[in-house]
């Protein structure tokens, strides 16, 4: 029995010298795991997020993260400080209609177009203060510039009678913005996450319908009206009318970023 437990305490012993050997011929290595992956002169980063109503009111204490940012954004750092970038923001959207119908032998006719259309540029510029891998801070300016057209054509047909409407509005819009952002890079990808708070100033032209109406059997007319979102509860048609708008407000954008190098 002495025997067998000295035969196993020595091949234990030997197996441990075994391993110790094999460790101590190994390299050791140490790996350092960087914070973030910080964006430098020529990155590109294409960027998206959530933002509460453009221009939202400045007394306004509410807090609703309900719009998104523009669906194409880009940004390019021109050194390791100053950052460019541009949003573009177009939507376009139609809708129609069309039937016939008899009547006591006569034939009826409806037509009807909706068309909306939207386009925004937003350039802007922006400086980095920090140099830090992991937490950046920025402030930066930007010029939003767009028009807006929408424009509602209906038809009706009684016979051999016809009459129509047309309702336009064209609005042009221009504005200057300061912002203030916060972003952190995610661990080692080419990733941040940020928010941004901003002040801005805009100005809208034009925010009136023409409305250009024929009735059977008579001449066309033209008159305006505001647009109802502007001015709600004002229905007055007018032979002639300037409508115009100027806002002061601010704005919270949370957004994330994915960054690229050109090369």
């Amino acid at each position: 029995m002495n025997k067998r437990l000295l035969l196993l305490f020595s091949l234990s012993g030997c197996l441990c010298l075994t391993a110790m050997a094999q460790l101590s011929t190994g390299s050791t290595t140490s790996e350092v795991f960087r914070t973030g992956n910080r964006a430098q002169m020529g990155d590109f980063g294409l960027y998206l997020g959530m933002q509460t109503s453009i221009f939202k009111d400045l007394f306004d204490g509410s807090v609703d993260l309900l719009g998104t940012l523009p669906l194409l954004n880009l940004k390019y750092m021109m050194d390791d400080k100053i950052e460019l970038r541009v949003g573009l923001d177009l939507y376009r959207s139609s809708k129609s209609l069309n039937g016939t119908w008899e009547d006591g032998g006569n034939d009826y006719g409806a037509k009807s177009k909706i068309a909306t259309a939207r386009n925004f540029i937003y350039p802007g510029v922006a400086y980095h203060f920090s140099s830090d891998n992991l937490l950046d801070v920025y402030i930066g300016a930007e010029l939003p510039i767009g028009w807006n057209r929408d424009k509602t054509v209906s038809e009706a047909s009684f016979g051999s009678d016809k009459a129509y409407s047309i309702k336009t509005k064209t609005s042009f819009h221009a504005g200057i913005g300061a912002f203030v952002g916060l972003q952190a890079y995610i661990a080692n990808l080419p990733i941040a996450v940020g928010v941004e708070y901003g002040v801005a100033f805009m100005s809208d032209w034009n925010l009136k319908y023409k409305n250009e109406t024929k009735l059977p059997g008579q001449k066309a007319t033209i008159s305006y009206t505001p647009d109802h979102e502007t001015f709600p509860g004002v229905n007055t048609y007018f032979d002639s009318l300037n409508a115009r708008q100027s806002i002061l407000g601010s704005q919270i954008r949370l957004t994330i970023t994915y960054f690229f190098t050109n090369y």
